[in-house]
């Protein structure tokens, strides 16, 4: 006697085919609602493209969407604050309140799923070591189990061969009702493992590691650009508006640094003095300026003039901008104030500039190191700055926001 088991699923394609008439060939097409892409395009000034990702300088594409929400899905403070609702309805995304939080969080969105695909491994892999005393040990899973002798998480395949190097959060996290760094051993129990198979599974530790890395870093962006709900806010400004005068200088009391104002900085006068110290201390010697923003200030926020049109309409010439620091994660597709050591900007002929950030990396034995490093401005009408080397600069800051100009 047999028998069968239906179950339902329900499958969101991010894009589907379709044929318009029966002569012509099936085609690619966006599986997103009109309403939604026309609302996203609102919030963030960009033009949507049916190809699959936009060059998030005038254009945004299908995946930079599903990158966004993947996300903000994956983000814990959204998980936690929502947990009612996703346990009885479809989950829903709110819409990003600038064109700044979008591209971060898609960003890092891009990464998560290349994590989650083991299209790449994570920053931090662990190794396979012998115990004490084992000289050549076997590769058949026997009792898996996780020990922390010295705070240091081993998972053991059997008695005599260990992963080392694995953090409790990451043998505990959890997918769904899955723990994957536990399951795809314990699935594999009794089986004679080979050099590929125990590197495809420091390659699944190191994934989950930086995947937990990477969802507590939404939270923080998110936080960055004015925290729950006030990121998610339709901005008052038209894209491509000039900012209004917002700043002006202040003598504040000490209970108002970084929650009314921030150090206003020179950067003529301070890029040659970047430092990895605290902002907060590099620039105790500057005046302080009111800041009227959404952004919760924090120490290692600062206020600088940036000037040149490499970053119109984004950034207009001689806007006083908003900005962060220091800089951690990841960088990709952020705008940064980077400080040059080899070269100059091309438009101010200054050690300083303010472009958007990408790089590739090469592998050098177990680390790696920045190949090219490229710093691209918004406006096409100017050249990218390229450098093949990150000990040629020193990322100081992300940007924020464009506020404007000081009163008179």
């Amino acid at each position: 006697m047999s028998s069968a088991t239906r179950e339902i699923g329900q499958l969101f394609p991010l894009m589907k085919t379709e044929t318009p008439n029966p002569h012509s060939s099936p085609r690619w097409k966006p599986n997103l609602r009109s309403g939604f892409v026309e609302e996203l395009s609102q919030r963030i000034g960009l033009r949507f493209t049916a190809a699959g990702v936009g060059d998030l300088r005038w254009t945004f594409g299908p995946e930079d969407a599903f990158h966004y929400l993947y996300a903000v899905l994956s983000s814990p403070e959204y998980r936690s604050r929502y947990a009612d609702f996703l346990k009885s309805d479809f989950p829903r995304v709110p819409l990003p309140g600038s064109r700044a939080l979008f591209e971060r969080l898609a960003g890092i969105g891009r990464r998560l799923t290349e994590l989650g695909l083991l299209e790449t491994e994570g920053t931090d892999a662990p190794r396979w070591r012998s115990a004490p005393g084992v000289a050549l040990a076997n590769h058949r899973v026997g009792q898996v189990r996780f020990s922390e002798p010295a705070g240091r998480g081993r998972v053991w395949l059997n008695e005599e061969l260990y992963c080392e190097e694995v953090p409790a959060e990451v043998w505990e996290f959890s997918i769904g009702g899955y723990r994957p760094a536990q399951k795809w051993l314990k699935d594999r129990k009794g089986r004679t493992l080979d050099d590929g198979d125990l590197d495809h599974y420091r390659g699944i530790v190191s994934a989950i590691g930086e995947t937990i890395r990477r969802m507590a870093e939404v939270d923080e962006v998110i936080e960055a650009h004015g925290g729950w709900p006030g990121a998610f806010e339709p901005p008052e400004a038209t894209v491509g508006e000039e900012p209004e005068t917002r700043l002006r200088l202040v003598e504040p009391e000490p209970d108002d640094r970084y929650r009314t104002c921030v150090p206003f900085v020179p950067l003529r006068a301070a890029a040659g003095a970047f430092s990895e110290t605290q902002v907060e201390d590099e620039y105790a010697e500057f005046p302080w300026v009111e800041v009227d923003t959404r952004h919760r200030l924090r120490e290692g926020m600062f206020v600088a003039r940036v000037v040149g049109k490499s970053m119109e309409p984004r950034i207009p010439d001689g806007a006083c901008c908003l900005f962060r620091g220091p800089v951690g994660g990841t960088r990709q597709g952020m705008i940064v104030l980077a400080a040059l050591r080899a070269h100059r900007d091309p438009e101010t002929d200054e050690r300083w500039t303010v472009k958007r950030y990408a790089s590739t990396k090469r592998s050098e034995g177990d680390s790696w190191r920045h190949d090219r490093i490229t710093l691209s401005p918004l406006n096409p009408d100017f050249e990218p700055i390229e450098i093949d080397s990150g000990d040629d600069l020193r990322i100081v800051a992300e940007f924020l926001e464009a506020l404007g100009d000081l009163e008179e």
